[in-house]
């Protein structure tokens, strides 16, 4: 038997088919740029949260939008941090020096660490390494 949800109509497969409103994807747009969850996105679009998941697997343009809203918030953000930051504000500009440039604590930049080279020698044999030894003793010593 095939159950008919409010406002979803079935497709010859059975499965649950449904259509965002006529300014859907501008919608999308916008809340996503005020930081809106995907659960509330889905509420707003009157979906349930699994249909609402596979809607955006099977409209990537629904996705792209919910994308280019996160891209607004995500700019908005950067653009506030980066003025308090020039502004004087510390945290801000340590937070943005640590997320945008790597910057670490107590950490210095790698361009500034000084370079250690050890070259070793090869293996020796025990004829080259006795040889190689000079064992003094405290009566040898000229003085």
């Amino acid at each position: 038997m095939t159950r008919f949800v409010k406002g979803q109509v079935a497709n010859p497969n059975g499965a649950a088919k449904k259509a965002l409103p006529h300014n859907g994807l501008q919608t999308l747009t916008q809340l996503a740029a005020k930081g809106v969850r995907d659960s509330d996105l889905a509420r707003a679009m009157q979906f349930s949260i699994p249909l609402f998941k596979r809607y955006l697997i099977d409209h990537p343009e629904a996705q792209d939008a919910i994308d280019q809203g996160r891209q607004q918030m995500h700019d908005t953000l950067v653009d506030g941090l980066v003025k308090a930051a020039m502004n004087g504000r510390e945290v801000p500009a340590i937070f943005l020096l640590k997320t945008r440039f790597g910057y670490r604590e107590n950490d210095q930049p790698s361009d500034t660490r000084p370079v250690v080279t050890i070259n070793l020698p090869g293996a020796m044999t025990p004829e080259q390494y006795a040889k190689g030894l000079t064992i003094e003793h405290e009566g040898d010593k000229d003085e």
